[in-house]
């Protein structure tokens, strides 16, 4: 099924860096919205309807997904944190999701994955988008949990599953390590729009990412589905030279994709 403007889409984790701006950009696209997280939205887009509480919440989330017709499932923990913390935000809360989804005849759902999957890679190499995975953490753990459930419930219930292993979405990007595998906010939606164009069911794995120079992830899949990125981290090359020196550049290419994340303490935050 493809799901056009005028739609209603649930987005979970929508008043997150991510879901803020992906919120405002689905209404400007003429989406319906519904908009769940613990917080209240910053910004909420007119005519969206917010459902404010925790994916632990069955009675919420039952509510949140009746007459859906995608979901785009953002909310997670953002970072590195203890097993029990980690297995318990992401992995549990996006079965219960799933299952309500199930139950609730959800026909998509788009299911933020991360580039921490496959942490344990080289950046040297070229990497397609359905590697297996090499967690670096904890995190990156739950997040290949997470795409096995996306699996089993299309196999099981014929959903129309996106897993977005999704690189480092920020408006820019931060760091020298994060160029090859930045992701745009305005991709970030370009991702989203493609995907929901799509009629049929299938279980898809893709990195999200823009159209770097450096990129060494490959967006063959995401370009099948019709996704254009518009953006390029190669744009902010002089600022992060100034910032943080060339030599930067020559270390972060021999770096793991996960970088620091492959040998920071499992269950410490930190961030990235």
């Amino acid at each position: 099924m493809n799901v056009t403007n005028g739609s209603t889409v649930l987005i979970t984790g929508s008043s997150g860096r991510m879901g803020t701006a992906l919120s405002a950009d689905m209404a400007s696209a003429g989406f319906d919205l519904r908009l769940l997280d613990l917080r209240p939205h910053p910004d909420p887009p007119e005519g969206a309807v917010e459902y404010l509480g925790s994916l632990a919440e069955q009675g919420l989330i039952e509510a949140a997904v009746d007459g859906v017709d995608a979901v785009i499932h953002l909310a997670a923990l953002p970072n590195e944190d203890s097993w029990a913390e980690t297995v318990s935000q992401t992995v549990n809360n996006t079965e219960l999701l799933l299952r309500s989804c199930a139950s609730a005849g959800v026909s998509k759902i788009l299911l933020a994955s991360s580039h921490h999957v496959a942490g344990f890679y080289g950046k040297a190499e070229t990497l397609p988008a359905d590697v297996l995975p090499r967690p670096d953490t904890y995190y990156g753990v739950a997040k290949a949990t997470v795409e096995a459930m996306g699996s089993l419930y299309h196999d099981r219930f014929g959903m129309d599953v996106l897993a977005l292993r999704i690189g480092s979405c920020f408006p820019e990007p931060h760091a020298p390590r994060s160029m090859p595998i930045w992701l745009s906010p305005r991709d970030m939606t370009g991702i989203v729009l493609a995907w929901l164009s799509l009629s049929g069911s299938a279980f898809r794995v893709a990195w999200g990412v823009s159209n770097n120079s450096r990129g060494f992830l490959s967006t063959k899949p995401l370009l099948e589905m019709g996704y254009s990125p518009r953006d390029n981290s190669e744009d902010f090359l002089a600022r992060l030279t100034e910032k943080f020196g060339a030599a930067a550049f020559s270390e972060a290419q021999s770096d793991y994709l996960g970088g620091p994340f492959c040998t920071a303490p499992l269950g410490q935050k930190m961030e990235g």
